[in-house]
């Protein structure tokens, strides 16, 4: 057995030179406005006093650490926005429920973790415990071979932001007439946006995950090929992974089983099932904002999921369906149904369509 030694001098001298330089990169980039930077304060002095006070539930706990996000999201704060103010929320929730057991984290490392400047604004989404472990281990998760990966990372997301999504949002978007519902301008609006976003977003967050590579951080893949999705549960396997995972444990395991407490939806399980996850999905849109495409957008995103959820759940009972599902036109059916529908809500979100 390996003996776990203590860390060297330069070593405990270099963790703090890095928590001051990100915290002041991100002050830099980001808190230059007196107000947004009041309103980050009040998130990261919640959260420390939510942990410190154990005996407030936690269920109260995630509750009030919402609140500078519903005041930002429904206007409260007389229009003041605030750049990566869901994220921060999310990330605070997720260190609050997986240290609910265990003593406060250490100040530097909560205030890192909450202000990383490369996933900032719009993630990928970190999760609390890969991070600290991160932090604990740093700097010796720098080195060659992961080097060498954040930049294959960080080059393949320059290529698909600066060449891919900027070609789209330059020379093709704007040939596209928005609010114009002809068929074919529909379609066309719809394939452009989505192919922009996706080059863009992914683009990103790619970069982000290169940059947190090179310094010696693991940052979750976020995207991948979400056009080969074989059915809507597949898609979210690819499409902004990170987020998806996060609501998947935060907000749809703990609404299911919330559920089979209730002897109704115990013995209703489908149902209990697509009402946890058209909410999962259903907030997925609206954490972007409380406006009608958001809405509309989250609202199709579940019924997806929901529609693929219950036909599963039929092939249990009909041996023709379940064959079907397994044929090769019933898998080109669910790819089609797949792609279509993520394409509807994805023309609904932009804005270019009728909401």
């Amino acid at each position: 057995m390996t003996a776990i030694t203590a860390p060297s001098a330069a070593v405990r001298f270099a963790r703090p030179v890095l928590v001051a330089g990100c915290l002041g990169l991100s002050a830099l980039l980001y808190g230059r406005d007196w107000k947004q930077a009041a309103l980050w304060l009040a998130l990261i002095l919640l959260v420390r006093a939510l942990r410190h006070h154990r005996r407030i539930p936690l269920w109260l706990a995630v509750s009030l650490s919402l609140l500078p996000l519903l005041a930002v999201k429904t206007s409260l704060t007389g229009g003041i926005g605030l750049l990566g103010l869901s994220f921060a929320t999310f990330r605070a929730i997720d260190m609050l429920l997986s240290e609910q057991d265990g003593p406060p984290p250490p100040l530097p490392a909560s205030l890192l973790y909450l202000t990383f400047p490369p996933v900032l604004i719009t993630g990928p989404m970190l999760r609390w415990r890969d991070f600290s472990e991160d932090v604990q281990a740093w700097p010796r998760g720098m080195g060659r071979q992961p080097a060498a990966q954040g930049a294959a990372m960080l080059a393949l997301g320059l290529i698909q932001k600066f060449l891919c999504a900027d070609l789209l949002q330059t020379y093709v978007l704007p040939t596209l007439p928005a609010h114009i519902y002809r068929p074919g301008l529909i379609v066309a609006n719809a394939v452009a946006y989505s192919a922009f976003l996706y080059f863009d977003f992914a683009g990103y967050s790619n970069m982000m995950a290169g940059l947190c590579r090179l310094f010696g951080f693991r940052c979750p893949l976020n995207f991948r090929n979400p056009i080969l999705s074989a059915d809507p549960r597949d898609f979210w396997r690819r499409w902004h992974i990170s987020l998806s995972e996060w609501l998947r444990d935060m907000v749809f395991f703990p609404l299911y089983r919330a559920s089979q407490r209730r002897p109704w939806l115990r013995a209703h399980r489908l149902l209990a099932q697509n009402g946890a996850l058209f909410a999962t999905l259903f907030l997925m849109g609206t954490w972007n904002g409380l406006t009608p495409r958001y809405i509309a957008s989250g609202a199709v995103f579940g019924l997806m999921s929901v529609t693929e959820n219950s036909l599963t759940h039929l092939g249990q009972r009909w041996l023709w369906l379940k064959r079907f599902a397994a044929s090769r036109p019933g898998g080109l059916c669910a790819r089609l149904g797949t792609i279509s529908g993520a394409l509807a809500a994805l023309y609904l979100f932009s804005g270019r369509g009728p909401l």
